[in-house]
């Protein structure tokens, strides 16, 4: 489960880089989740049963562009469809 503390560290990021030490981090919490994250035509597999994405465009100041994060449930094969929820942007 996505502790407050990770909640709240998704919305000051800044920086991609960061959020990806933030998932790394968040990894450590729970052995058992492994993440994907997709952002900017980047994809980067940690695992395949959670998604962590990052949606939004590049712009010249890219500290300042708003991305959405958004973290799932991938589907295993019997099992319903992914459920997700929308965590706020990262400015």
């Amino acid at each position: 489960m996505v502790t407050d503390n990770f909640l709240s560290t998704l919305n000051r990021i800044s920086d991609l880089k960061v959020l990806l030490s933030s998932i790394q981090i968040f990894k450590h919490l729970d052995n058992h989740e492994l993440f994907h994250i997709a952002g900017n035509s980047e994809d980067i597999e940690f695992n395949d049963k959670t998604n962590i994405i990052v949606q939004g465009e590049k712009s010249q100041n890219f500290l300042s562009t708003q991305r959405t994060v958004q973290i799932s449930k991938k589907s295993e094969p019997n099992q319903s469809p992914i459920k997700s929820s929308s965590f706020g942007t990262i400015h």
